[in-house]
């Protein structure tokens, strides 16, 4: 028997079976071998590949700050939710292609991207019924879009090979030399590289969509923000005009921010279904039949008041303090499926927040536009939020 608190923190418990294994099935090959991808918040692995992958979100984070400096001059305000999209994108086709999409540079989403935010947005919102989605995805619209991304998704793996996708190919190579991955899945994970990275500020997300949101938190908590800024500027040293961004895992109220943003506002927030075993399963007192979707939405765990006190409000402190259960937090899945670019996602975070906080103090332009951006968003598999006006002042240091 399983208790609830054991179901909750490992949810490879279930069988890893229905939508998810349908439309990523060879994918799960790749799975035991995340672990072999470089972490550049860690002090182990790749050092190469680690300053690499760094130096490109760096660049790209350096890029966003004159466009952001460019439009407050041009226009006198940003839209946050579109820029965060941007620059999420940018970076996955960087990392995980090496192919830049140039997106911050000319401040509009490649066509690519753009169809798969319009193909995810229609579909999305069938996640719950997924063997309607099967019927949906083959209506024209649904399709040529989806199509077009899988199209450019598929030469870009056969023409680059390498970044990520070769640290996959070379972890399963090494464990098993006479199984290379499949051109499948290759592609597979391909897309699910664009995938961890898209968003628009009027669709579906899942980096995009935290970086968002941590901008709509810290614009509404000054307080919190100025916290943050102490603590970069207490911290980051420079010397001859670099910062050593590669020590910002160690910046306890920067992750505080980012995993405080992440509870309250998963990018999945419904979580993803998993299959009972075929005999079924006891979780407490709880008897759930075999062959039966389950789901633990995220959004509503995230807020339970018995994991975490004073859920509904944002209070990053909790994690430095060390008032939160772990174990019910989950914001880039658990077990066997959980997020492959968790770690990236987390230095991406971290770099761009640091340059935005140490360049930028912030304001919400437009008060109503903040209301609905924090209100109104919505659940297609990722998040789909409205646009987040906001004026970038530059910091007087």
């Amino acid at each position: 028997m399983w208790s609830l608190r054991d179901f909750i923190r490992d949810m490879g418990i279930l069988c890893e079976q229905g939508l998810e294994r349908s439309q990523f099935s060879d994918h799960l090959q790749f799975r035991p071998f995340t672990a072999e991808i470089p972490d550049a918040a860690s002090p182990s692995g790749d050092d190469t590949a680690k300053l690499a992958y760094e130096s490109a979100i760096v660049q790209k984070a350096a890029s966003m700050v004159q466009q952001i400096r460019r439009l407050m001059r041009k226009d006198g305000s940003v839209d946050a939710a579109h820029w965060s999209s941007l620059f999420a994108s940018d970076v996955m086709g960087i990392v995980g292609f090496g192919d830049d999409f140039h997106q911050v540079d000319c401040g509009q989403e490649h066509p690519a991207i753009a169809n798969l935010h319009q193909s995810m947005e229609f579909l999305g919102r069938w996640t719950p019924t997924p063997w309607v989605i099967g019927l949906l995805a083959s209506l024209p619209r649904a399709a040529k879009k989806h199509s077009s991304f899988l199209n450019h998704t598929s030469r870009l793996v056969e023409a680059k090979l390498k970044d990520i996708l070769s640290w996959l190919i070379s972890a399963m190579k090494d464990n098993d030399p006479g199984k290379p991955p499949t051109i499948e899945a290759l592609h597979e994970d391909g897309r699910l590289v664009v995938i961890a990275g898209s968003s628009d500020s009027s669709r579906s997300d899942t980096l995009s969509s935290t970086l968002a949101h941590a901008l709509y938190y810290l614009t509404a908590y000054p307080n919190e923000y100025k916290k943050l800024q102490q603590a970069l500027y207490n911290h980051l040293t420079r010397a001859n005009g670099t910062t050593e961004w590669s020590t910002l895992g160690s910046i306890s109220y920067l992750d505080a921010i980012i995993q405080e943003t992440l509870r309250l506002r998963p990018a999945a927030p419904s979580g993803q279904p998993r299959v009972t075993p075929p005999e079924g399963i006891q979780i407490d007192e709880v008897w759930v039949p075999g062959n039966v979707n389950v789901v633990v939405p995220q959004h509503v765990l995230h807020r339970d008041e018995r994991f975490f006190p004073r859920g509904e409000e944002f209070l990053p402190q909790r994690w430095v303090d060390g008032d939160v259960s772990r174990d019910a937090f989950f914001p880039f899945g658990s077990g066997p499926r959980a997020c492959v670019g968790k770690r990236l996602a987390m230095v991406e975070l971290r770099i761009i927040l640091a340059h935005i906080a140490l360049n930028f103090d912030l304001e919400f332009a437009d008060e109503k536009a903040a209301k609905a951006f924090i209100t109104q968003g919505k659940d297609t598999v990722t998040y789909t939020v409205p646009p987040l006006p906001l004026y970038f002042h530059d910091r007087k240091m």
